[in-house]
This record gives structure tokens, C-alpha cells and sequence, in this order.
């Protein structure tokens, strides 16, 4: 037995505990889906925050940006607070903070409201992630935290996928109030399931001050590259989120109703036919006899990998004869082009 009574993992005493541990493990990763879900549903459903409150586009990045900056700001003392009085108690208050968050993001009727909402969700992200994954590895054992860790990421990705799912066809489908509160009661449950969980605490001999750990990171040359990469990789994904969905309602497409598949949302980039195949299974067809349009020899070689019909564009600096090695059944000079030779196309196929 550790200090918290919670049976150590060696000897008979083991078999129990790792049910407890999966159970624990299966209990985080469905908070992390849910947080990585309502993070992206936000992204499709920008054009409608703006029109129903009235945003200009710097209000509308600030409440993209807000969620980052929450992060940010809490991650490091969420953290060490989890480390002082325990990863149940930090988890339960990120909970907590999701679910006032996602009940925020229904009701908000001002830009002042939305953007709370967005810093309640921020910060609950950072106490999800932080204090939900020390709990895990302090209880998992120590040969397979790394396995324990890695489900994770697994469930991060499932939630980034099922976010624009949420905030495009669901919240088309029962609004967007509706879906938002009944997620809310769901979070309410996860919070009563976090309590029925043993705790776990750092031993007193590994615990450090806030400010000295801050400093011996940041001392690390790898640790500070890692960190200003992802910053890069940040901001010019934030910059798409942002005005991919509001450039598509200018252009009179509905990005709430739009099949929208971004890199993120699959395991492998082109060439790999993965965001071709994700696209056609969210319409409901198959990729075999399908147009794909694209700029690049990656475009027609993934095509070609899911039994699509590439059709090369010369607008993203490839050669039309570089794009018909590639694969391109035709290749135009630009989208107005094709549009002029529609007729020369072939005739899609069906089984």
C-alpha cells in the first residue's frame, strides 16, 4: 500500500490494480477525445459566431486564438498544482472547467461571454492533458507507462476527427445549443466517474518548485527548439483555422455543412491516399471513379492509390508533363480552365 492507500503494482496485489489502471487509462482518453473534439468543432462553426454576434475578423481570431493562449498561460501551473495536491483533484477542476466551457459556447449571446467560454476550455485542455496524464503514468507501472501514455495520443487524434463532425453535421442536425448542453451532462458524469478513482501523488524526494522547474527546462536547448517549433506549427495552423472557414463563407459555402479534411484529422499526409479516402467516406461514396483535383504530383499519385480520377492544375507550380507522370487523367491551367473543358473529362465510373 502507497500513502494513499491505493495498492502498489508488484506482487499478488497486481492483477486488481490493473483493471483500475485501464479503467483509469479508458477515463482520461475519453476526456481527451472530448476536449480535442470540442477544440476542432469550434473551427466550422466560426462563420456562425460572427454572423449571429455581429464579430469583426480580429474578434473572431481573438476567440480562436483565446483557447492557445489559456494553454499557455495555465499549462505549467496546472501541472505543478497537480503534483501538490494531487492529479484526481487538478483533473476534476479541468472537468469542471469544460463543462462550464462547453455550456458557455451554447449560450453565449455576447463576444465578451464567448470569449470566457474559450478561456474556461483552454484552461481545462491544460488540466486534462497535464494533470490526466501524470495521473496515469504515476499509476500505471513503469515499464509500460510509455504504452499507457501512447493511448493518448490515439484518443487525441480520434478527437480532432470528430470535432468538425460535431460542429458541422451535428450541431446542423439538433442546433447548436442542444448539442452543446447535452455534452455538458456528459462532462457532469465524467466528473463522477473521476471521483470514484484512487488518487496518486508524486513522492516528496521528486517534487520541485514552479519557478525552478521553469528554469531547468528552459536550460535544455532541445526542450526550448521543441518548443519554438510547435509554436510555429501553431500559429500557421491557427492562421488556417481561422481563415479557411471564414474565406469559404465569403465565397458563399457553407463551412458548417462542408466536408472539410485537414492533415491533422488522418494518420499520413500525401502521397498517401488518407484525406481522400476520410473525404469520400464522410460524403458517402467511394474514392473508386471520383475526381480529385489538385495542384501537385502528390495529389495525383494519392489518387491514383485510392482508384480516383486525378485531374492536375498547373497553379501549384508543377509541369504539366511532371503531373501526367504523376498520374493526371487531364491537367488544366487553373480551375477556370477545367471549367472551359468540362466535356473532355471522363465519364465517372460505377461498379
Amino acid at each position: 500500500m502507497d500513502a494513499m492507500g491505493t495498492p502498489c503494482y508488484r506482487g499478488p496485489a497486481g492483477r486488481p490494480y490493473d483493471a483500475r489502471v485501464r479503467r483509469l487509462i479508458a477515463l482520461v482518453c475519453v476526456l481527451i477525445v472530448f476536449d480535442l473534439a470540442l477544440w476542432s468543432a469550434v473551427v466550422p462553426l466560426l462563420p456562425h459566431y460572427r454572423h449571429a454576434l455581429g464579430l469583426s475578423t480580429l474578434q473572431t481570431a481573438w476567440i480562436l486564438a483565446a483557447f492557445s493562449l489559456a494553454v499557455i498561460v495555465v499549462a505549467v501551473p496546472m501541472g505543478h498544482l497537480a503534483d501538490r495536491i494531487g492529479p484526481r483533484l487538478v483533473t476534476a477542476i479541468g472537468t469542471l472547467s469544460m463543462a462550464v466551457a462547453t455550456a458557455g459556447l451554447a449560450l453565449a449571446s455576447s463576444f465578451g461571454e464567448l470569449m470566457v467560454a474559450r478561456v474556461f476550455q483552454g484552461a481545462a485542455d491544460a488540466a486534462v492533458w497535464g494533470a490526466g496524464l501524470a495521473w496515469v503514468a504515476a499509476r500505471a507501472p513503469i515499464e509500460r507507462r510509455g504504452e499507457a501514455v501512447g493511448y493518448a495520443q490515439v484518443a487525441a487524434t480520434i478527437g480532432v476527427i470528430t470535432g468538425p463532425f460535431i460542429g458541422g453535421v451535428v450541431t446542423t442536425t439538433f442546433g447548436i445549443r442542444p448539442t452543446f448542453l447535452g455534452m455538458t451532462g456528459l462532462f457532469a458524469v465524467l466528473l463522477v466517474l473521476i471521483a470514484l478513482e484512487p488518487d496518486a501523488r508524486v513522492e516528496d524526494h521528486r517534487r520541485t518548485g514552479m519557478i525552478a522547474a521553469l528554469r531547468a527546462s528552459l536550460g535544455e536547448s532541445l526542450i526550448t527548439a521543441s518548443v519554438g517549433m510547435i509554436l510555429v506549427v501553431a500559429l500557421v495552423g491557427g492562421a488556417l483555422q481561422l481563415l479557411v472557414p471564414l474565406h469559404l463563407s465569403s465565397l458563399g459555402v457553407d463551412s458548417e455543412a462542408a466536408i472539410v479534411v485537414t492533415r491533422d484529422q488522418v494518420n499520413y499526409a500525401k502521397p498517401d491516399p488518407d484525406l481522400f479516402i476520410e473525404a469520400a467516406r464522410r460524403l458517402g461514396t467511394a474514392t473508386q471513379g471520383s475526381y480529385v483535383i489538385g495542384d501537385s504530383i502528390w495529389d495525383m499519385i494519392a489518387s491514383a492509390r485510392c482508384g480516383a480520377l486525378g485531374i492536375g492544375l498547373l497553379s501549384g507550380g508543377y509541369g504539366r508533363e511532371e503531373l501526367e507522370r504523376a498520374g493526371a487523367l487531364r491537367v488544366y491551367d487553373d480551375p477556370a480552365d477545367m471549367l472551359l473543358h468540362l466535356d473532355e473529362l471522363a465519364p465517372r465510373t460505377r461498379d
